[in-house]
């Protein structure tokens, strides 16, 4: 299947259905300057082997500013609760500040109307939408 063939393919699916099904087009439609480059494409291919359960623990080594935060830490764990709601996540990092902040940027694309939208099954509970603690009606 030639390029050309590929893109027209792509865009017969409905955009809910991409961004629900690919965490790259999740990533380029929330970060519209998201940089695709070669190093933060194999962390989404081994991100969604992750979701997939193929790959059981990750770790990442980098030098700062390459995409780690962005990537792993604020749009990676927004799309696995939308597609896992029942599951459960664990973000950690050297700070109570920078473990806040990030986690109030993963509830904030969980509130917004567009995630709503994709994840039809995903919504925070009332109770615990804290950046500190985040809880879905599904338990996760």
């Amino acid at each position: 299947m030639n390029i050309s063939a590929v893109k027209k393919k792509l865009l017969e699916i409905p955009t809910e259905q991409l961004l629900f099904q690919n965490f790259p087009a999740y990533i380029a439609v929330r970060h519209p300057g998201y940089r695709f480059s070669k190093h933060n494409k194999l962390i989404m291919k081994a991100l969604m082997k992750v979701e997939a359960g193929e790959i059981k623990r990750l770790i990442v080594c980098m030098p700062p500013r390459h995409g780690k935060t962005l990537t792993i830490s604020e749009y990676f764990p927004a799309w696995y609760i939308g597609r896992n709601p029942a599951n459960q996540i664990i973000f950690s990092t050297y700070s109570h500040n920078r473990a806040t902040d990030v986690g109030r940027k993963v509830r904030n694309q969980m509130i917004d109307p567009m995630y709503c939208n994709v994840f039809k099954g995903c919504h925070l509970s009332a109770d615990a939408k804290s950046a500190n603690r985040l809880n879905t009606h599904e338990g996760g």
